[in-house]
């Protein structure tokens, strides 16, 4: 993914950062229909010029002083960026400049995926039916997230000023147990990555 991509996606990926980052500072637990719940004009899709689609988030916020933080997303269909997000309240608000940097990622992640999903990119999700059975070192590793891997990383790269080796050694380490990775899977991995920048 080149410079002239990144930079088309720079808007869109701070515009939805933006309105969840306001979401979070109201407070509150709930599911948040976005751009919809928080817009004046009744806009039910992200539309941005650079984009040759529009696409909407559905963030499943829980923010109480019980829970651990926890932040994933997924697509819902072709073009629903789903968000998982648990905040502890006691951690806010000195969190939010991590949620700043993963939420980064993980939109410039999902946002790549919608350009999969519709054909814009050489590795289009149509092709490879076994994706979503893919898991461990195999989907870390899948020619259609490497791409997305890649975009997330840079994204966040761009926004926290960190190397993005260090940004994918800090994420494989924060996951490795949850996906059953060994440290020589999560080397194997950032290696694979990196050589693909």
């Amino acid at each position: 993914m080149g410079l002239i991509n990144e930079a088309k996606t720079d808007l869109p990926v701070r515009s939805v950062v933006r309105d969840i980052i306001n979401v979070v500072k109201n407070g509150g637990s709930d599911e948040f229909y976005l751009p919809e719940d928080i817009s004046k004009e009744f806009r039910t899709d992200y539309e941005f010029p650079q984009l040759p689609f529009s696409f909407d988030v559905v963030l499943d916020l829980t923010i109480d002083d019980q829970t651990k933080y926890y932040l994933n997303a997924n697509l819902l269909g072709d073009d629903t960026i789903g968000i998982k997000l648990n905040l502890n309240s006691q951690d806010l608000p000195q969190k939010l400049y991590t949620l700043l940097g993963d939420l980064n990622d993980i939109i410039a992640h999902e946002i790549e995926h919608i350009y999969q999903n519709y054909g814009f990119r050489e590795e289009k999700l149509e092709d490879y039916p076994e994706y979503e059975q893919t898991t461990g070192k195999d989907y870390y590793k899948h020619p259609i997230e490497v791409p997305a891997q890649i975009a997330g990383f840079k994204r966040q790269s761009k926004i926290t000023g960190k190397p993005v080796e260090t940004l994918m050694k800090d994420y494989f380490e924060k996951i490795k147990d949850e996906y059953n990775l060994s440290d020589e899977d999560v080397k194997d991995i950032i290696s694979f990555l990196i050589s693909k920048i």
